[in-house]
């Protein structure tokens, strides 16, 4: 599987998503990942655009701008858990989120936008949306299959409200996304 042409893997890549919110549940999260995955290069979310590099004619405030304009208008909205849930092909344990019309309108909304601004990268280029937060991910079949149990035998349902969106950015040849801007809902 390519995931970057030549050209593709010098440049900036961003996305956007909801932020767990500081709570019992995301330290939780980050411990369960620490501990089964080592460090994550981001913290507990919920994708909402995927990773993807600006168009030329595009910058960042271009970016920003456009994205603030498309979540203009949205009130914050419950987001709630609903089970554990597997990825195989991505050996990627997660925490399965309800598909509520609030997030669904937000997700198309904002990729509709940002379409006309960027284009998709690697492995994520025309992938259905099924939010999640991730526990673990990239870890071998028989211990994505054990976390899998493991973490269905303690799952609890958990809610917060999304009262903004994260904007982040990794620069080509970095280990970590940084946050770029904060959307408020």
């Amino acid at each position: 599987m390519v995931l970057f042409t030549r050209k593709e893997e010098n440049m900036d890549r961003y996305y956007a998503y909801i932020r767990v919110p500081s709570s019992t549940f995301r330290d939780e999260i980050i411990a369960f990942e620490r501990e089964y995955q080592g460090s994550s290069r981001s913290e507990p979310h919920i994708t909402l655009w995927r990773p993807s590099i600006l168009i030329s004619e595009c910058d960042e405030s271009k970016l920003i701008a456009t994205l603030s304009e498309a979540v203009n208008g949205y009130g914050p909205f419950l987001v709630s858990t609903k089970r554990v849930g597997y990825f195989n092909g991505k050996q990627n344990v997660h925490y399965c989120i309800e598909l509520s019309p609030e997030l669904k309108l937000l997700y198309k909304k904002l990729n509709a936008t940002a379409t006309t601004i960027s284009r998709e990268t690697g492995s994520f280029v025309g992938k259905h949306f099924h939010p999640h937060i991730t526990l673990a991910q990239r870890i071998q079949p028989e211990q994505g299959k054990k976390l899998y149990q493991l973490a269905k035998r303690a799952f609890v349902p958990y809610e917060f409200m999304c009262t903004e969106i994260w904007l982040m950015r990794i620069e080509s040849g970095q280990p970590k996304w940084q946050k770029v801007a904060s959307l408020p809902l």
